[in-house]
């Protein structure tokens, strides 16, 4: 039972640091392609930072109800409940992404102006800022 609890913890830490892996990954993309002075810059990542890890958590508790019925949707199997529960998620997990973009928009204002933080946005939501490269 314990080795099954140290494996367990392993495997916890290990997808945390992946997870924190790629949330650095879009960070750094994010700051490379902004081209900030180093003032502005030192100024600016701690609130990319936050930015990125709470469209991360966000999109974490969607994530793990799309998990949870995997299996039924895949076999052709899911249930009108389960169909429900996760389009629930679904919207909840957009409109808090959109409340999170606007929050932080705010911030990136405040400290960047409107332009620039306009553009920090629409990197967070780059879809090829995974493998590094830019659609901009």
């Amino acid at each position: 039972m314990k080795r099954f609890f140290l494996l367990l913890t392993a495997l916890l830490c290990l997808t945390l640091a992946q997870a924190q892996k790629k949330q650095m990954a879009r960070v750094n993309y994010i700051m490379e392609q902004m081209h900030f002075d180093r003032t502005t810059a030192s100024k600016v990542r701690p609130t990319v930072q936050a930015f990125v890890e709470a469209l991360h958590t966000n999109k974490d508790k969607h994530d793990a109800v799309q998990d949870k019925y995997l299996a039924a949707e895949e076999s052709g199997k899911l249930t009108d409940a389960q169909a429900e529960e996760l389009m629930q998620s679904k919207f909840k997990k957009d409109a808090g992404e959109l409340d999170i973009r606007r929050q932080y928009y705010t911030r990136f204002k405040s400290l960047v102006g409107a332009v620039k933080a306009r553009r920090i946005i629409a990197l967070s939501n780059d879809k090829l800022s995974k493998s590094g490269s830019s659609k901009e």
